[in-house]
């Protein structure tokens, strides 16, 4: 009898002490703080989304870790959801910021409405919408937070998906007509399509600098023909003039006399469709030309 009386003593304080710890731990809970993304870079252009890998940091004030399950991270710019993110479980150390590894999909024909407003921006300023269970009850929690990506970087990293993995090579660069006022210069472009999605080239906006700045135009071409589509793997070869005035010619290549190879730097705009959205592509490139062989190769 009497050794059940202190198993039933032991068995009230047990609960007692389970009560106390359920009632603190409750009574204490502080939800975790979703901070920011980071480390964001586009993986690859699927069908309709543009897949991104992330970094999503958060941070625990408890003094206990907790984990989350079952994360969605709906992401928002001006009202409009763009992204779409889910983290199926997250440990969180406690008080300290823990990263978690996703994967966002971006929504192709979302970014292809703000794409022009993104562009002349240096940060774009998002809010995310964070919902799910955390803590050792699993209370569901729901909150948003405010905050910027850099934009310009963001840009770049999709036109080096978008165009810069084409294969771009400027060949039979010749001189067709010389006049007292302007030269004509003939040559072809191969263009290969390397990405995993089709690609459509609708107009593409050429102008030649001799130098960096871009105050001294050499000439300019224009591509507005037919569509070119480019699927998966697809290379194609389209023929252009491009068209240098007289003088400009003749004192560009004067001031680079001394230069063995010509450097020049292109700045054009083209008009791309991927997976039935239009993007207007800022797209840059230095190029050498061999006065020789009249070579044109791309310097990357």
């Amino acid at each position: 009898m009497k050794n059940f009386n202190v198993f039933l003593k032991i068995l009230l304080i047990t609960f007692l002490n389970l009560i106390f710890v359920t009632v603190f731990l409750f009574l204490t809970f502080k939800n975790p703080t979703f901070l920011k993304l980071e480390n964001i870079k586009i993986d690859r252009i699927s069908n309709d989304s543009i897949i991104i890998k992330s970094n999503a940091v958060f941070l625990n004030k408890n003094i206990y870790s907790i984990r989350g399950k079952n994360i969605s991270i709906d992401t928002y710019y001006k009202d409009s959801l763009i992204a779409k993110s889910n983290i199926k479980t997250l440990n969180l150390k406690s008080n300290q910021e823990s990263i978690s590894e996703n994967i966002v999909y971006l929504s192709t024909q979302q970014l292809s409405k703000k794409w022009n407003g993104f562009i002349g921006m240096d940060s774009i300023k998002l809010k995310s919408v964070i919902e799910g269970d955390f803590g050792p009850f699993n209370f569901n929690y729901k909150t948003n937070f405010q905050y910027s990506i850099p934009s310009r970087l963001f840009i770049k990293n999709f036109i080096d998906k978008a165009i810069k993995r084409q294969s771009f090579k400027i060949q039979n660069f010749r001189l067709e007509k010389l006049g007292l006022k302007a030269w004509l210069w003939n040559f072809d472009i191969q263009i290969k399509n390397q990405n995993q999605f089709d690609l459509i080239l609708k107009k593409i906006n050429v102008k030649v600098f001799a130098e960096k700045d871009e105050k001294n135009e050499v000439g300019s071409w224009n591509y507005n023909s037919s569509e070119i589509i480019l699927s998966q793997g697809d290379k194609k070869i389209i023929s252009g003039q491009f068209k240098t005035t007289l003088g400009g010619t003749i004192n560009t290549f004067l001031s680079k006399i001394n230069d063995p190879n010509l450097i020049f730097y292109v700045n054009s705009k083209i008009e791309v469709v991927i997976n039935n959205q239009i993007f207007k592509i800022p797209y840059k490139l230095k190029i050498k030309i061999d006065p020789f062989t009249r070579k044109i190769s791309i310097i990357k």
